[in-house]
């Protein structure tokens, strides 16, 4: 990690990188439900075509026939589940406390929340669309793979978050595609040493590069908002880091009214102290597509 950042904790960045959630998949049918272990840091729609596979019934001469990618949903509770996101960010935002839970305690995982995260997959063609989105509201076309898709709004989003921190996007364009491919290869094999091993040029800057913002993405639960606003690592009246506090009283300052009252806010799905630096979490709480993801949500 650059010299201009606070120390990188290879345990801490490893331990969130790896982190996955159990989701079982239920059919809009009568189809066994599904259950997959999926990691935190990828997304719904690598999962589609394995799902879509198993839906397909082979015809009489054997062939399966493909259904279109375009009609099939996600849906938690009747709340429909936008691709674009993080799979563990879904899960911090719309999961369910057991009955009595206050909320989780600083520093605390999620194992108070009850599992297995429930997926209602509908192939329903009158469905509406709004999920098959990602952030950069291009639909998705039906003559793209999803996981090309999704390999394209990752890299879109590391380009955003590089041009935020440093107002370049030197590394990601002069990445060659076999290695930024490689890259997201670790998003499914849950490998953070391999994502590093790629990655580490985006950090190891040289130390007059100390970022300008810090790539921050805020998430609402009661509204299922995303909330895309960099954040300067600085105060510079008060001459210290900005703390994940203040951030979150600069972007929804009526939500920050109700931190530690009414919301809790997880990263990973950790309760992460307000006081805590935003440059740290940069650091070391980062998601693969190099933004730090923060999620209000209700206790």
């Amino acid at each position: 990690m650059s010299s201009t950042s606070l120390a990188f904790d290879k345990e801490v960045f490893s331990s969130c990188f790896e982190g996955r959630v159990p989701v079982l998949f239920h059919f809009q049918d009568s189809t066994e439900p599904v259950f997959h272990l999926i990691p935190r840091n990828t997304y719904l729609s690598l999962y589609v075509e394995p799902l879509l596979q198993r839906l397909a019934s082979p015809a009489e001469d054997g062939t399966v026939p493909v259904l279109e990618r375009q009609h099939v949903h996600f849906e938690h509770n009747g709340t429909q589940l936008p691709l674009g996101w993080p799979v563990g960010v879904l899960f911090d935002l719309l999961c369910r406390p057991f009955p009595g839970d206050a909320g989780l305690n600083v520093g605390a995982s999620v194992p108070n929340f009850k599992l297995p995260f429930l997926v209602t997959v509908l192939y329903d063609t009158a469905q509406s669309k709004e999920s098959t989105f990602f952030l950069t509201q291009r639909p998705l076309e039906a003559t793209i793979k999803l996981e090309d898709a999704t390999l394209h709004h990752w890299q879109f989003s590391c380009k955003m978050a590089e041009h935020f921190a440093y107002g370049a996007t030197e590394v990601f364009f002069k990445l060659p595609d076999s290695v930024s491919r490689q890259a997201f290869g670790a998003l499914k094999d849950v490998s953070s040493k391999d994502y590093l091993g790629v990655m580490q040029q985006f950090f190891d800057r040289p130390s007059h590069e100390a970022p300008s913002f810090l790539p921050f993405r805020l998430y609402v639960s009661k509204s299922m908002s995303c909330i895309t606003l960099p954040v300067k690592p600085t105060l510079e009246d008060a001459g210290r880091a900005t703390t994940l506090g203040e951030y979150i009283t600069a972007v929804a300052p009526s939500e920050a009214a109700k931190l530690n009252t009414k919301l809790i806010a997880l990263i990973h799905g950790i309760r992460v102290p307000l006081s805590t630096p935003c440059l740290w979490l940069m650091v070391n709480m980062c998601h693969a597509d190099m933004f730090v993801h923060v999620v209000l949500r209700h206790i």
